[in-house]
């Protein structure tokens, strides 16, 4: 049985690989679409909690609440997210803002993700079927040791 130091320059490789590979199509998407980084980045972080209160994103983020307000309601005027009042009992006013990705958020989200689609695509084309077949294998078993080994891991960053 080998060490995890004897399986990790295999595995970094891949990592690096794969990222590299994501990245540039990733700067290529945000190059093609009419958002900027940041706003990338809270459309990929309301769908990864689903929701969140401005107060709550502006935290997140690091950023003002004003900055935070300003461009939720520029995203919110451009159909991106959807800001809804709710009732909380643990303010005077009894409603929270929270926020939700719209379906052009969404949109945005599962393009933005594409280039992992294209970089399977292409391992797909420059393999035999026969190596595909033993990588898919393989990362096949990779996946479900990493299923397995991350179950119940809180992947609040916010913490």
């Amino acid at each position: 049985m080998t060490t995890t130091n004897e399986n990790s320059p295999l595995l970094n490789e891949f990592v690096n690989i794969f990222v590299q590979y994501q990245t540039v199509h990733f700067l290529k998407f945000l190059y093609d679409i009419e958002l900027s980084s940041a706003q990338i980045n809270i459309l990929i972080i309301l769908n990864l909690y689903q929701e969140m209160s401005i107060k709550e994103l502006s935290e997140f983020t690091k950023t003002s609440l004003p900055a935070a307000s300003q461009m939720i309601s520029r995203m919110e005027k451009d159909g991106y997210v959807i800001k809804e009042a709710v009732k909380d009992p643990s303010l005077h006013q009894n409603k929270k803002k929270i926020l939700r990705l719209s379906e052009k958020g969404l949109d945005v989200i599962k393009k933005s993700t594409e280039g992992r689609q294209l970089f399977f695509d292409n391992m797909k084309s420059i393999y035999s079927q026969e190596e595909y077949e033993v990588t898919e294998k393989a990362i096949r078993i990779f996946l479900e040791k990493m299923k397995n080994h991350t179950k119940g891991l809180d992947f609040n960053l916010n913490k």
